[in-house]
């Protein structure tokens, strides 16, 4: 379960277990790799919060992890639909994915919210550009952080690609360059 309050968050989600699958509020399914990144979220459909949870800290916090050019802390599962603010569920994005722009992630979720009854068999997968070097049960914590204004590539994924199904019908999956 996502933590019960934004501080403390669920330090299992914060710092996940390599080559698991999670499934966190009976609603999503986090699949990692073998550093604990998230490479696969997987949905039967979403369903709007009666309460969100944000931590515009830690969102700031991972955005520095892409660099000093524009990232910010992007939800894989929007805080809308009860996505929780623990690194599992946030990524580095760049703010023209991430933000209420054409042809962004944003406006998907935005879509997704606008059809919720509709909308099912939502999978996001995450690729990286790196294979990072970690040791066996390592963590996302072995990766480090990017202390230096310039990218972690082992934290900071290339794309995000976005497939559902709306009303039993298969659709265009959406691919975001990150």
């Amino acid at each position: 379960m996502w933590g019960e309050r934004v501080n403390p968050m669920n330090k299992d989600l914060n710092d996940p277990l390599p080559n698991v699958t999670y499934t966190v509020d009976g609603t999503f399914h986090y699949t990692t790799d073998g550093a604990g990144r998230t490479v696969l979220v997987e949905a039967d459909g979403f369903e709007v919060a009666q309460w969100r949870k944000r931590s515009k800290s830690m969102q700031a916090q991972i955005g520095k992890l892409g660099g000093d050019s524009g990232y910010q802390g992007g939800h894989l599962a929007g805080s809308r639909f009860g996505g929780g603010p623990e690194e599992i569920n946030v990524w580095p994005m760049r703010e023209g994915i991430n933000g209420n722009y054409v042809s962004s992630f944003y406006r998907l979720e935005d879509y997704f919210a606008k059809n919720i009854g509709n909308i099912e068999k939502i999978v996001i997968d995450v690729k990286y550009n790196t294979i990072p070097d970690v040791a066996p049960g390592g963590s996302l914590n072995d990766l480090g952080p990017s202390d230096t204004g310039t990218p972690n590539p082992d934290r900071t994924p290339e794309s995000y690609h976005v497939s559902w199904e709306e009303n039993g019908v298969v659709q265009t999956p959406q691919r975001f360059t990150n």
